[in-house]
């Protein structure tokens, strides 16, 4: 590490915490109420993490990425890229994006790709709130846990693809109001076949 200006920066850091690994380095500087973290994070479960406020628990969600996350006095701004890692039982990869938290809101700009299929989702995050908009392309039926399908009430997996999903969302956390379009292809389910159909929810 280094001190100068009245800045301390640490680079070539190993930190354990849990099953989670960083590698990287820190700018710490005290006067202007700065500090940023640069590097490799891996095996990190988010739904693990201490609150910054009570907020309802998040699902389980295992992540690696590389990160740059930046503290101010205005409040906390991140970005990942590389990400990879698992959600409800379903791989992901290519994430990346932006993050930042300012008081009680977060605003989200990110995209994934995992499942075969890709998705992009942007938005804000309030203390009692949500708003935002998301776009799901390319999803074989076939390729989505059985055991979401069972939560829907079917026992039997579904045959078809998704071609593209608009959604926006607004409203409170635990029921917000969605609205948007669908586009599916080759459907068959239950003795019930169709080549394509646009839907609107």
């Amino acid at each position: 590490g280094a001190l100068a200006a009245g800045r301390v920066t640490l680079t070539g850091a190993q930190v354990a915490w849990r099953k989670t690994t960083f590698a990287g380095g820190m700018m710490v500087d005290p006067a202007a109420h700065r500090w940023r973290l640069t590097g490799s994070l891996g095996q990190l479960e988010l739904a693990e993490l201490p609150r910054l406020w009570p907020m309802p628990a998040l699902d389980p969600l295992l992540v690696s990425a590389d990160i740059d996350l930046l503290g101010t006095p205005r409040g906390l701004e991140g970005r990942v890229a590389r990400g990879r890692g698992a959600w409800r039982e379903v791989q992901f990869d290519s994430l990346g994006g932006t993050w930042i938290l300012i008081g009680h809101a977060q605003t989200i700009d990110a995209r994934v790709r995992g499942a075969g299929a890709s998705l992009s989702a942007r938005g804000t995050i309030g203390a009692r709130d949500i708003a935002g908009v998301a776009r799901l392309t390319g999803l074989e039926a076939g390729r989505i846990p059985g055991s979401w399908w069972r939560g829907l009430g079917l026992d039997v997996t579904p045959a078809g693809r998704l071609e593209t999903l608009d959604a926006q969302f607004t409203g409170p956390h635990a029921r917000p109001t969605v609205k948007g379009t669908a586009l599916v292809t080759d459907v068959s389910h239950a003795g019930m076949e169709f080549d394509h159909a646009a839907l609107g929810f």
